[in-house]
């Protein structure tokens, strides 16, 4: 009964585990990227949450921040993601995709302090 049990908890443990990476991380299948760029920021990255969230759905506050070595996949209506770069000297920008971009991937690189912006669509 015992290890019944802890294969229950183990399996539930996995099955959460993989629904949690899921979760904006995978771009579609089908898509090209179109465009990339890169900019500069030392801390953590957030993305405006207003822009970038298809439809009526925003992005939730730990879904907007990208950290050294974290990715984040977003459907987007509008091409032009707004960010905003936190710490010492906080500034923003907009990175300006094609018009026909349906999903833009924001990644930082755990080495550096580049942030690469990549703009894919159908």
């Amino acid at each position: 009964m015992r290890s019944r049990l802890i294969w229950a908890v183990a399996g539930a443990v996995a099955a959460f585990a993989a629904s949690a990476q899921e979760v904006g991380t995978r771009l579609p299948n089908g898509v090209t990227l179109l465009g990339a760029d890169t900019a500069p920021c030392r801390d953590t990255l957030m993305i405006e949450p207003n822009v970038g969230a298809r439809g009526d759905a925003r992005l939730r506050d730990d879904e907007a921040r990208v950290r050294e070595g974290q990715f984040i996949v977003l459907e987007v209506d509008d091409p032009n993601v707004g960010w905003v770069c936190l710490g010492e000297s906080t500034r923003s920008d907009t990175m300006e995709c094609p018009s026909e971009t349906t999903h833009v991937r924001i990644s930082r690189n755990i080495d550096d302090d580049v942030v690469l912006f990549e703009c894919f669509g159908r």
